[in-house]
């Protein structure tokens, strides 16, 4: 499985591979990356998040290195995920075997996280294509303004 994370926030997106540890916890992973957020190149940034999905990193010491969200929060200009999580919007994104899987999630603040919407709110298709794949975050984010 491939996997991405898009978060919305104050006009910018920003787009997030993700890597699955060794000990089964999903991380964000190098590159990330900045765009406005209606920039026509996020589908293929996203394309490009999923196809960097890394498996069986090391997993890192939470108490003694940085969190890997720490170079999305100075790509957001902030220090903390307290203050990036205030007004951001989530969506992850998932391709397994042609399908893709695009999840609006809910934000529950810096305490709770992000956490899985509803089935129905979960948007699947098997047109894997730039173009698709922006259009459909555009839908989702304007259907949740």
């Amino acid at each position: 499985m491939k996997s991405c994370q898009v978060y919305a926030r104050r006009g910018d997106l920003f787009v997030v591979p993700q890597a699955r540890t060794a000990d089964g916890f999903w991380i964000s992973w190098p590159p990330f990356a900045k765009v406005p957020q209606d920039s026509p190149d996020v589908g293929a940034l996203v394309l490009a998040a999923l196809d960097a999905t890394a498996h069986d990193v090391p997993t890192p010491n939470f108490r003694t290195e940085p969190m890997p969200i720490t170079p999305v929060l100075a790509l957001a200009g902030v220090k903390s995920w307290a203050t990036f999580v205030k007004g951001a919007e989530l969506v992850a994104v998932d391709l397994d075997d042609g399908r893709l899987s695009l999840s609006p999630m809910v934000n529950g603040g810096s305490r709770e996280g992000f956490s899985y919407p509803a089935a129905e709110r979960v948007v699947r298709t098997t047109e894997v294509d730039a173009d698709t794949i922006g259009q459909l975050l555009k839908d989702l984010w304007t259907a949740s303004a």
